[in-house]
């Protein structure tokens, strides 16, 4: 074998290295395990204070909480009603579920709905908006906690929750 030859040998054995090894870090990409984000929703929501403790949204009359709000403190009033809106994705089995809520202060009304994203409706695996909507009906603190996860994997952890404590007064 030639020098030449040789090194035509190494360099097409480099190139196929190289190509393999970056099929191989694609494959990775495409299996790896999603993980939920909050995609901003087209109702208005109140604006959020960056560094604030507490959001006073008792004056808001039309109130949309996502995932901005998870693990806030807000404050309301009596017979106010606000929303919970999270992105969610059916298709994999996922959804939304109220855990921890205080119904002598807080009353879910009806059941969550779901609204498939404008630009991509209808279409398998694109995630959707869950929307649960909620009345004040007396005063007090308490705790709203939702956890995503599977509704027939009671023992697995949630991949995700959203929580928020309500001062209502």
């Amino acid at each position: 074998m030639t020098k030449k030859s040789h090194y035509t040998v190494v360099l097409i054995l480099l190139v196929m290295f190289v190509l393999l090894a970056g099929c191989i870090e694609k494959e990775k990409k495409e299996f790896s395990t999603p993980t939920p984000t909050s995609t901003p929703t087209s109702t208005p929501k109140p604006s959020i204070p960056p560094t604030a403790d507490k959001i006073n949204l008792s004056t808001s009359n039309k109130i949309n909480l996502s995932m901005d709000y998870n693990g806030r403190q807000i404050e309301l009033i009596n017979g106010q009603t606000f929303n919970v809106t999270l992105e969610t994705n059916p298709s994999t089995g996922y959804s939304w579920e109220v855990i921890e809520l205080n119904n002598n202060i807080l009353h879910q009304i009806g059941e969550a709905e779901t609204e498939s994203n404008i630009t991509k409706k209808n279409m398998v695996g694109v995630p959707v908006m869950q929307t649960f909507q909620f009345e004040i009906i007396n005063k007090g603190d308490t705790t709203l906690k939702l956890v995503y996860r599977r509704l027939w994997e009671k023992d697995v952890a949630p991949v995700n929750s959203f929580s928020i404590d309500i001062i209502v007064r």
